[in-house]
């Protein structure tokens, strides 16, 4: 068999993860051990909760946000609906290569594009959907509760173990960390509250006086963990990071606390 064309069979079985995962090359990453991968090439981060952060570039958002709408998308659609191409946004393949690294994105299959008539044409290329689209996002982020750099150890122990000549230095650079390298450091953020939390709930409007009376009320209504969340989110402008250092819990849990309280406050609002 060509070995394109078991890369292609392999892909597209749903056994493995394929993509740009070592030093920004292809390889493949087994469905038992993806959650490790995630849980360490992420730092713990959903992709919203980093984009929360300030940790993801723009370029990178206006690839996810595709995916938020469809599960699967061939690699040149990627291309055009995101705004990449000529006299346009650059750095596609870079920014493509950086969300898989980070498994935000996998390749699910090769299959050939179809014309207008529906008739399939050319080679197979490249079909991308999230690891969580095809896994489900249990099984992805099965290793959030643990410390990422746990996860990063019991990757380099299986490796040890499969590969016993495999030197320390070697498992480090195809492992990587590749968030703690990509992501420059930022200015702290001016808070404004409750403005900043009225346009976390979707108003875009400046906020009326019965409105952030009705924010307040309902507020008291959540329970103290969700309250505390919220405090520590729009009003002492903390990361997601930060509130899980609060908690005493992964940072991943972390942004999903804060995810959550920011949801059940939307049910308790009483104004509209």
């Amino acid at each position: 068999m060509d070995p394109w064309e078991w890369r292609e069979r392999i892909a597209g079985s749903g056994e493995v993860a394929y993509g740009k995962f070592f030093m920004k090359k292809a390889g493949f990453i087994s469905k038992e051990w993806l959650p490790y991968f995630a849980n360490y090439r992420r730092d713990g981060y959903d992709f919203d909760a980093l984009w929360d952060d300030e940790k993801a570039s723009r370029r990178q958002k206006k690839i996810m946000d595709l995916f938020e709408v469809e599960d699967e998308i061939y690699s040149n659609e990627i291309k055009a609906r995101a705004g990449f191409g000529k006299g346009r946004e650059k750095g596609f393949d870079g920014t493509l290569t950086e969300l898989q690294m980070k498994t935000y994105l996998t390749v699910r299959d090769f299959r050939q594009r179809k014309n207008k008539k529906g008739e399939f044409y050319g080679w197979p290329i490249a079909i991308y959907s999230k690891p969580e689209t095809i896994w489900g996002y249990e099984h992805v982020t099965s290793r959030y509760s643990e410390n990422p750099t746990d996860s990063g150890k019991a990757i380099a122990k299986h490796i040890m173990e499969l590969y016993p000549i495999a030197g320390a230095d070697a498992i480090r650079k195809l492992i990587g960390s590749v968030v703690a390298a990509s992501v420059k450091p930022k200015k702290k953020k001016e808070v404004q509250y409750p403005q900043y939390l009225f346009k976390a709930l979707g108003f875009d409007k400046e906020p009326t006086s019965d409105q952030m009376m009705g924010l307040e009320y309902s507020i008291t209504m959540l329970k103290d963990r969700d309250q505390e969340a919220l405090k520590y989110r729009y009003q002492d402008g903390l990361t997601y990071r930060e509130i899980a250092e609060k908690f005493g819990v992964s940072d991943g849990r972390g942004g999903q606390l804060g995810k959550d309280a920011t949801n059940r406050l939307k049910r308790e609002l009483i104004f509209h």
